[in-house]
C-alpha cells in the first residue's frame, strides 16, 4: 500500500510539470488556428507530428515568436538562415520542442537558458526561411533534445499542447479543422533575455535590428502611444534593446548605418511611420543634438 501510494504520488506530477510547461508560440490572449497536422504533406519523416501554426486573425507575418517551454537551447539557425528552426529541451531532457520559420533576434548559443515566454523572434513574411509562401510557425515536439524522436502532443507518448490533447489517431489533417487554440503564453511586447544569458554587444545590436512585432498587437507603439500628436512634438525614449538602437539612413535594414543610440536616449520623432520590410520605421532626432538624427525601428521607442 505504502509502494502504490508512493507510484501515484511521483508519476502525475513529473507529468504535470511537463505539459503545464508546454505552451503556444505566440503571445498570451491571442486564438492560434491549425492548417497542417500530422502526416500532412511537408509533415514526414521526423516532422510527421508536425503542426503549422497561425493567428486566427490574419496577423501573422511579422508576428513575435515567444518560447513555448522553459529550458536550454539544443541547437538553432542564425537569424534569417535556413528554414529559421531551434530546438529547445526541457530542463530535464525529457523532452524537446522545435520551432521553424522564424526570423530569430539573434545567434542563440547552444546550451543556453530560455524563458517560458521569452521573446525569440519574428514569424517570417511569406518566401522567407522555408515557409513555402505561407508565414506560420512549424512546431514539432520530441523525446529526447536532439529532433530525432517524434512524438504526439499527446499522452501516452508526448504532452498536450496548451492542455489540449491532439491525439495521433484519426484523418490526415484531423487537427487543422478544429477550433483555434487560444495561447496562455505571456502577452508580447519585446525581447525578454534572462540577465544570467545576456549575449555580446555584437548579438545585442543584431537584435535591436530585427525587433519583435508589436504595433497592431495590444502593446503600445510609438505610433500609438503618441496618437493625435503632431509628429513633430512626440517625444521618445529607446527602450528594450539591451544595448542601443540602430540608426539608419533610410527606413530599411538595408539602409547606411549612422550610429547606434545607447539605452535610454531621448530621442525626438520626426516623421514616421514609414513601412519598410516587416517594420515601421519613424525618423527621429537626438535631443540636444539634431545632427544625429536618422531612422530606427519603432518597436524599441517608448
Amino acid at each position: 500500500m505504502v509502494l502504490l501510494a508512493s507510484l501515484l504520488a511521483y508519476v502525475p506530477a513529473a507529468t504535470t510539470t511537463a505539459a503545464e510547461a508546454i505552451a503556444l508560440p505566440l503571445p498570451g490572449g491571442q486564438a492560434v488556428r491549425i492548417i497542417q497536422g500530422y502526416n500532412g504533406a511537408s509533415h514526414r519523416g521526423r516532422s510527421q507530428y508536425g503542426l503549422d501554426l497561425v493567428l486566427a486573425d490574419g496577423s501573422t507575418s511579422g508576428a513575435e515568436v515567444v518560447s513555448p517551454i522553459e529550458g536550454s537551447v539544443s541547437w538553432a539557425q542564425g537569424p534569417g538562415a535556413g528554414n529559421g528552426c531551434m530546438a529547445i529541451a526541457f530542463r530535464d531532457g525529457g523532452y524537446s520542442i522545435t520551432l521553424c520559420h522564424v526570423l530569430f533576434h539573434r545567434a542563440y548559443r547552444g546550451g543556453e537558458s530560455i524563458a517560458r515566454g521569452q521573446s525569440l523572434g519574428t514569424v517570417g513574411p511569406a518566401g522567407s526561411v522555408g515557409n513555402n509562401g505561407t508565414p506560420h510557425v512549424h512546431l514539432e515536439l520530441h523525446r529526447g533534445g536532439q529532433s530525432s524522436s517524434p512524438v504526439p502532443f499527446s499522452p501516452p507518448d508526448g504532452l498536450p499542447l496548451e492542455g489540449v490533447a491532439l491525439s495521433a489517431s484519426g484523418a490526415y489533417n484531423e487537427h487543422s479543422r478544429r477550433e483555434p487554440i487560444v495561447s496562455t503564453n505571456r502577452p508580447g511586447g519585446g525581447a525578454v533575455l534572462a540577465a544570467s544569458t545576456l549575449p555580446g554587444r555584437a548579438e545585442r545590436t543584431v537584435a535591436a535590428a530585427a525587433p519583435s512585432s508589436q504595433a497592431g498587437r495590444g502593446q503600445p507603439s510609438a505610433s500609438t502611444a503618441a496618437a493625435g500628436t503632431p509628429a513633430s512634438t512626440r517625444v521618445a525614449v529607446v527602450r528594450g534593446t539591451e544595448s542601443c538602437l540602430n540608426v539608419r539612413e533610410g527606413p530599411s535594414t538595408g539602409a547606411s548605418l549612422l550610429g547606434c543610440l545607447p539605452e535610454g536616449t531621448s530621442v525626438t520623432i520626426v516623421d514616421g511611420p514609414t513601412r519598410g520590410g516587416a517594420f515601421d520605421w519613424y525618423r527621429i532626432e537626438r535631443a540636444r543634438s539634431p545632427d544625429k538624427g536618422g531612422w530606427v525601428v519603432g518597436q524599441y521607442l517608448d
